[in-house]
Order: C-alpha cells, then sequence, then structure tokens
C-alpha cells in the first residue's frame, strides 16, 4: 500500500495490481491495495470490531494495519459497520474534497470497486473499472451508484468477455440519468495497456470530470 497526503482535492482509494498508479499520481491516492487476484484475505472476520481497534496508524506497524484494514473493505463478509469505520478513518486522516473519494480498480479490484461503492454509496463521488463491473447487480445496487460518476474501460479482445454485462450496466446507468461511460480500448486484451504507465492519465481525467457533475 501506498498513502499520500494534499491540501485538498478528491482522494482515490484503489484496488490495483501494482503501484504504478499511486507513484504517477501520489496527491490523488490516499489508499492503494493489491487485490488483484482471489479475494480470500479476511483479516476481520467478526461482526464486531477487533480488540484494540484502531490499531497505530504510523510507522511500519500502521502501514501494515492500513493496508489490512482497506484490505478488508473488498470482502463480501466485512461487516458494513467496519466498511464504514475504516471509511471516517480515511477521512480523519486526509483532506478530502467534499469528503467523497473516487474508488477504482481492474479486473478483481474493478468488481471490489463496485461492492465497496454500492455499499457505501455516501463516501464516494465516481467509481472506475478497467475492466469490471457490479457483481451480481440487482436495482437496489446499481440505484446505489446512480449519483456518481461511472467509468468502465474493458479491451476488445478481453479474454474473459465482460463486455455485455460492462454494457448493460451503462445503458441501466444512464438511463437514470447518471454519467456512465462505457469504452472498449481497441485491441486490447484484459490487461489494459492503453491505461497503463503514463496513460493512467486518462483515469484521472474522469475523476477531474465530476466536478462538472454526475446527473445529466
Amino acid at each position: 500500500m501506498a498513502t499520500s497526503q494534499s491540501r485538498c482535492g478528491n482522494h482515490l482509494l484503489a484496488a490495483l495490481p501494482e503501484d504504478e498508479y499511486a507513484r504517477l499520481y501520489p496527491q490523488h491516492v490516499a489508499g492503494l491495495v493489491a487485490v488483484d487476484g482471489p479475494l480470500d484475505v479476511r483479516p476481520f472476520a467478526a461482526a464486531e470490531l477487533p480488540p484494540g481497534f484502531p490499531p497505530p496508524l504510523t510507522g511500519p506497524e500502521g502501514r501494515a494495519a492500513r493496508e489490512n484494514m482497506i484490505r478488508s473493505m473488498f470482502i463480501a463478509e466485512t461487516p458494513p459497520a467496519l466498511q464504514d469505520h475504516i471509511l471516517k478513518m480515511m477521512l480523519a486522516d486526509y483532506k478530502v474534497e467534499d469528503r467523497k473519494f473516487h474508488i477504482a480498480g481492474p479486473s478483481n479490484g474493478g468488481i471490489a470497486a463496485f461492492h465497496v461503492a454500492a455499499a457505501n454509496p455516501q463516501y464516494f463521488i465516481s467509481v472506475t473499472a478497467f475492466p469490471g463491473y457490479m457483481w451480481e447487480p440487482t436495482t437496489a445496487k446499481l440505484q446505489a451508484i446512480s449519483k456518481m460518476c461511472v467509468f468502465m474501460f474493458v479491451g476488445e479482445n478481453d479474454e474473459y468477455r465482460w463486455h455485455n454485462e460492462m454494457k448493460q450496466e451503462v445503458d441501466f446507468l444512464t438511463a437514470k440519468g447518471t454519467v456512465a461511460r462505457y469504452t472498449v480500448e481497441k485491441g486490447q486484451p484484459h490487461r489494459l495497456e492503453t491505461l497503463a504507465g503514463a496513460s493512467a492519465a486518462r483515469l484521472f481525467d474522469g475523476f477531474e470530470e465530476t466536478r462538472s457533475g454526475c446527473s445529466k
């Protein structure tokens, strides 16, 4: 995980396979954790907050504790109260504009981003997946993110063929008046090189766009 503070502006809570985006855009990244793989890390299994919570948040111990806390948010079994507690702690640590984050991730991270945003809509202004979508969508889950800006990117040659699910969800949200975009990256597989490295700036263009509002 990598963390950074800025004086103002929204922050990105990212579910990414590596920290290239944090290195490129540290002023935007509040929390970063690798979840590009099976979502089976469950540091918090109990319905109640663990004894001694919250743990120290500075130094090596704090770094490890924060990584575990943020990682825990991406597990469906994590109690909603604990997700809420983690997000409130992050808001206390960072000067976040309007107290709302951007959340983004690729692959499993994209699915995780939608899961967390739908479960905690009051904390997010946008959700971005490259690729990813709302797993097992319901009207209630999609309605929960309908006030956010939603950006979905998928490779033309993505071997997992998530295209239909992603397009259907964007169409649903667009019909609700949400600023929602579905972009097919020409010639790209599941891992989108067109959004890696310096090209990651395209993701932050979307984050900046939220300043104009997320409803049509």
